[in-house]
């Protein structure tokens, strides 16, 4: 893993383990993303984007099964293998570290609970040590404050309550899940002051729903899922991926089913949030407009495979890769004719041998069918799985 890589993919290789057959839906990807970059993943439907973006979250369920290959994370300076980490260690990653915007907001919002409940919780899981601090240092001001103003003798019995306090959020303040903390919440006495804790939380949830740009977001946060629009319900979404600056933000199509002024106003704020909060964004879209709006590079999928990787420029004015090239030739513009892609993309069920496009590509050659190209470094910084670029050599 390079300097300056946050997040990096070798030869990832994921099944699904159905009754029609064993589905082949990544086969050895490569990828990396850099700091403070927004990488694109595009591709058709069925390629391996989602896919990609739930194994790095670590959270594919059966019948899928990881069976190769290594997704490394910079964590804390050394490099982590996801892949080899406990479900328990993973839960501690997973929104705090790594967090994702799912393509349908509604299908992952609890429609139960408000706005700032939702979030609440988010914060509470990983972040509850952080404001139990902030409590403690409000706390000993408040101490010191009764002291200096002579009120320390007055009410012994409230410095009593004020001092027993401040060791139960010392307590948390090193083990916010600790039994005694949890016991201790419980006291009627003592919950006057939990509040406090509740008030910094609050603060923080009215704080990032005006990172979302959204307007009068106290009230907003009173509200539930089925009173919030499709922009306002993915903003929230976002609001939660964002409320404990995760290092990577995974944006799994999220303009999908918003209309286009919509789209771009949420394009807008993921490039305004990229460039405040200095987030590495893995976005995932087919849209190609979206990925020149947006991406500073981007990589190519096609039946699981990671076919081209470069910046977004050259991907557009050089594409190297059959496949990429026909893809951009595809796309309709102003007395352009109309190209399409001849052939299917074939089944993940038993898929051809050798490389995936070979039978819809106008270069193809024996070596295509015969073996799987390796996904090499073309030029500076572009990368393409292909034979044309390939040595005698180097296809041995």
């Amino acid at each position: 893993m390079e300097s300056g890589q946050v997040v990096r993919f070798d030869s990832l290789v994921l099944h699904f383990y159905t009754y029609a057959g064993v589905v082949e839906a990544l086969d050895g990807v490569n990828l990396y993303l850099k700091e403070n970059e927004v990488l694109g993943v595009v591709g058709e439907t069925g390629c391996g984007k989602s896919v990609t973006a739930l194994a790095l979250m670590g959270i594919v369920l059966p019948p899928g099964k990881i069976e190769g290959g290594q997704i490394l994370l910079d964590y804390n300076g050394k490099q982590l293998n996801l892949l080899n980490q406990k479900q328990d260690f993973m839960r501690g990653i997973r929104g705090h570290e790594i967090s994702m915007v799912f393509q349908e907001p509604r299908a992952y919002l609890n429609p139960v609970y408000n706005v700032e409940y939702q979030i609440t919780e988010v914060i509470m899981v990983h972040r509850k040590q952080e404001f139990a601090k902030r409590v403690l240092d409000q706390l000993n001001e408040e101490y010191a404050r009764r002291k200096e103003n002579l009120l320390y003798e007055a009410d012994p019995f409230l410095n009593r309550i004020l001092k027993f306090n401040i060791n139960v959020y010392k307590r948390m303040a090193r083990n916010p899940n600790s039994r005694y903390v949890r016991f201790l919440s419980k006291v009627p006495i003592i919950r006057r002051f939990g509040k406090l804790l509740k008030k910094e939380v609050h603060k923080e949830v009215i704080g990032l729903l005006e990172d979302m740009q959204i307007a009068d977001p106290e009230r907003v946060a009173h509200m539930y899922p089925h009173e919030l629009s499709g922009g306002m319900a993915q903003r929230m979404v976002i609001a939660m991926a964002l409320a404990c600056d995760p290092k990577v933000l995974i944006c799994d199509e999220p303009t999908t089913n918003l209309d286009v002024t919509v789209q771009a106003q949420i394009l807008e704020l993921v490039s305004a949030l990229k460039q405040r909060r200095k987030s590495s964004i893995l976005y995932i879209t087919h849209d190609l407009g979206v990925v020149a709006q947006l991406c500073d590079r981007v990589v190519v999928m096609y039946a699981g495979n990671a076919i081209e990787m470069a910046d977004v420029n050259k991907i557009f004015a050089e594409p190297i890769h059959p496949y990429t090239q026909a893809l951009l030739e595809s796309i309709p513009g102003p007395g352009k004719p109309l190209k399409s892609i001849p052939g299917t993309v074939p089944s993940l069920i038993n898929p051809i041998p050798g490389c995936r496009f070979h039978d819809r590509c106008r270069y193809a050659m024996d070596v295509c069918s015969e073996m799987k190209p390796q996904f090499v470094e073309v030029k500076k910084d572009h990368f393409a799985a292909c034979f044309l670029y390939y040595s005698h050599d180097r296809r041995s």
